[in-house]
């Protein structure tokens, strides 16, 4: 006899717990992925987490938003560069800059009577919170450039940290925002150079004066330049000078002694790069990419003997 067909068998209610698991697990992870854009599109402006942007706030001591200038420099060999788009002013203390490239960044913000802040930032594929940041209030400084006890007039002063700031025809200048704490200044103008440091405990007692020096002659290093968007180019090079045997026409000049270039002037370059007879200048130059050190040593004019003196005065230095 056919056998009896067997009972159909019983469905099991494990299929929907696990189908309702998975589901619970797909919305949690949305919510986390769309919570995840929300505070990346808060930093960059893009729900896009391959977006690379910057965001700090920064505040007072007393957790006030405090209004400054900044800008970002992204540095390259050794060289910043800052776009149209770098500059930006605080928005209740906050700075966000999207899109950006990868590579190394240099923040530099400025707020009235605070220290500067400065940070550099290295931006791969993500977005990065610096977070908050509270901002000391700055000093102030005033002083004086003089040489033989008479006031000197469009001197560049340098400041140890790297601001800097030119005299008046009184020789009077002042920097506000400084650190609180002993300085050291420097100054350089024509026919002249000189060095202070500014000691904190003195501040206020007396005016605060650089004395610049004449030296045993102005020295070369045997070079031209010109200004270009990247910086100062070397252009034109004195044979038997101590520039001729290191450096080479297409140079792009980077430092002097410790002072970045790119930010300054041509007639502020000739004076970081000016100094007597026998001083080193120390210089960081870019030469197809590669960033190298140099160590250049001035000599007097005099002694370029195959050099006609006309020729040696058109050199800015």
């Amino acid at each position: 006899m056919p056998s009896e067909p067997s009972a159909p068998p019983h469905k099991s209610s494990r299929k929907p717990r696990v189908f309702l698991g998975v589901s619970v697990m797909v919305l949690v992870r949305t919510l986390l992925v769309l919570l995840a854009g929300v505070g990346l599109f808060r930093l960059t402006g893009s729900g896009d987490p391959d977006v690379p942007g910057i965001r700090v706030q920064l505040l007072d001591s007393q957790q006030n938003p405090v209004a400054c200038t900044s800008t970002l420099w992204f540095e390259d060999a050794g060289r910043s560069q800052a776009g149209e788009d770098s500059s930006r002013l605080c928005e209740q203390g906050e700075l966000v800059w999207t899109d950006l490239e990868a590579g190394s960044y240099r923040l530099v913000a400025q707020a009235p009577g605070k220290e500067r802040f400065e940070r550099r930032v290295q931006v791969d594929f993500a977005a990065i919170d610096l977070g908050v940041v509270v901002v000391s209030d700055g000093m102030r400084v005033e002083g004086q450039v003089v040489m033989a006890e008479e006031p000197v007039g469009d001197a560049l002063i340098l400041v140890e940290g790297g601001r800097r700031v030119q005299s008046g025809p009184d020789g009077r200048f002042a920097l506000d925002g400084l650190p609180a704490q002993d300085l050291e200044f420097r100054a350089a103008a024509e026919g002249g150079r000189g060095a202070a440091r500014f000691e904190i405990s003195k501040a206020g007692e007396e005016v605060f004066q650089i004395q610049l020096e004449r030296g045993r002659g102005q020295g070369l290093l045997g070079l031209r330049f010109e200004s270009r968007t990247r910086g100062p180019v070397v252009t034109d090079l004195l044979s038997g000078t101590p520039a001729s045997q290191e450096l080479e026409r297409g140079d792009l000049l980077l430092e002097v002694d410790g002072v970045a270039l790119l930010q300054l002037a041509k007639q502020e370059v000739a004076q970081v790069l000016a100094g007597e007879v026998g001083s080193v200048a120390a210089l960081k130059i870019e030469r197809a990419g590669v960033v190298r050190d140099v160590s250049l040593k001035r000599v007097a004019p005099q002694t370029l003997i195959d050099v006609p003196p006309s020729s040696a005065e058109e050199v800015v230095d």
